[in-house]
């Protein structure tokens, strides 16, 4: 239930072929979704920090517009018995999450417009 709610809310506010970022181990929704990753990959967290800070400045002096949404699982969708995950996600995704919060919601200002007990999703702010 909870990833159809995704899927709707994704179908919603993009299109296909529409620039994503997904973050925290949930790629599968740009091919249920028909969309691209907004970096060029779609395990972003499996990348170093320092890789997807260079691929975010490739990006930007590309003169790319940023993604339309950004996207996070709340959760370890690692876990089996996810959405109703207990074990707790990585340090090294967790850090990388901090950042891509810092870097999306607080500098380029997307704006929350849903949420539920898995994922999180920001659009970005048009003018």
């Amino acid at each position: 239930m909870v990833t159809d709610e995704l899927i709707s809310v994704i179908e919603e506010y993009s299109s296909p072929g529409d620039y994503l970022l997904l973050v925290n181990g949930i790629p599968m929704f740009y091919y249920l979704t028909e969309t691209r990753p907004a970096l060029g990959e779609p395990w972003i967290c499996l990348l170093s920090k320092e890789r997807i800070i260079e691929l975010e400045e490739q990006r930007e002096e590309d003169g790319e517009i940023q993604p339309v949404l950004f996207i996070y699982s709340k959760v370890n969708t690692r876990d089996p018995y996810w959405p109703h995950s207990t074990i707790p996600i990585s340090v090294s995704y967790q850090e990388k999450l901090d950042y891509f919060k810092m870097r999306y919601i607080e500098q380029l200002n997307y704006s929350h417009i849903w949420e539920n007990e898995a994922f999180a999703v920001y659009i970005f702010p048009y003018e």
